[in-house]
């Protein structure tokens, strides 16, 4: 197996005798390759995330360095053939008559069609794919010890545990007065006022009553959540753990790939067990703005939360075998 960075498309080219993929790391800066040494390859990312990107003992590895505080996200295009398997841990794909296998270090993972967004969850993270005909992935694994989870984590979810679900509302004001209506259960998102009062502004009484708002119009959320999470935050602390989703339309029955935007941690209520977070998102009218096309519709959201279940596996000993 051997890796190629093509230096116009800037994708990396992984390939064996019989076979070949590519991969495309799409969250990169304009200057993607800061220096490379033979099989070796130095990447700046989205902010200001690293890259190490090195080859060897027929193994190919992505090593991240981030310098946020939070959860960052990197979206990555992977060309296969088909999807053998997946588990938390790894993502096994076939090209041609090869077996690959991606194992994730202090990473989680979504994948859809060919587009996988990494969720880089510590300072250094990392992914090895190994060619399964090579032998490489028997020699670098290495069994990993059981590890029980305590049921004090909010993160781990049992069959004794309240799985964490939030509702979101959406207002016109940073101080959540003025809501935004809802058609069938999903929020109206528009430029255009939801309601105005005496105290409206001019421009604001214009747009209502023409129905035509500005071109932009920055819509705030309310995020309540039915559990305390992240107990060690402080009122305007951004969430390390909980993002945004937010699905723009694309056609009349379609949605865009989400948008993820930080959560504020706002307060939490230890006597009903509930926390509040808020986050906003500035939206346009049907055209194209800042190269984005954007289309008239609703709006659909949910929360991003990294959850491990966590079964428990009963043992029982015969010791008169013995």
């Amino acid at each position: 197996m051997n890796i190629i960075l093509d230096k116009q498309s800037q994708k990396f080219l992984i390939k064996n005798e019989l076979t070949e993929f590519h991969i495309d790391i799409l969250s990169k800066n304009n200057n993607f390759l800061i220096s490379e040494n033979e099989n070796i390859f130095f990447l700046s990312l989205k902010k200001d995330t690293q890259c190490l990107v090195n080859f060897e003992d027929d193994i190919v590895e992505f090593s991240f360095d981030k310098k946020i505080p939070y959860l960052q996200f990197i979206t990555i295009k992977l060309t296969y053939d088909m999807l053998i398997s997946q588990n938390e841990n790894s993502l096994e794909f076939g090209v041609g008559d090869d077996a690959y296998i991606i194992v994730f270090d202090n990473i989680a993972y979504s994948i859809n069609e060919d587009t996988i967004i990494l969720a880089l969850k510590e300072a250094s993270s990392s992914f090895k794919i190994y060619d399964l005909s090579s032998g490489s992935f028997n020699k670098d694994f290495q069994q990993q010890t059981f590890q029980a989870y305590t049921l004090a984590e909010p993160f781990v979810i049992d069959e004794t545990s309240r799985m964490p679900e939030f509702s979101i509302g959406s207002y016109d004001d940073v101080a959540f007065i003025t809501p935004r209506p809802v058609r069938q259960g999903n929020p109206v998102i528009s430029t255009v006022p939801a309601l105005i009062d005496t105290n409206s502004p001019d421009d604001d009484v214009e747009y209502y009553d023409s129905g035509n708002g500005p071109d932009s119009k920055t819509i705030y959320f309310k995020i309540i959540c039915n559990t305390i999470l992240e107990p060690v935050l402080s009122a305007g602390d951004i969430s390390e753990n909980l993002q945004l989703k937010i699905y723009l339309p694309n056609g009349l029955d379609t949605v865009k790939s989400a948008v993820y935007e930080d959560m504020i941690f706002v307060s939490n209520d230890t006597t009903n067990n509930i926390s509040v977070y808020k986050s906003s998102f500035t939206f346009y009218k049907q055209g194209r703005y800042n190269n984005i096309d954007y289309v008239d519709g609703f709006m659909y959201f949910d929360v991003h939360c990294p959850l491990t279940v966590q079964n428990s596996i009963p043992f029982q000993f015969d010791f008169s075998l013995w």
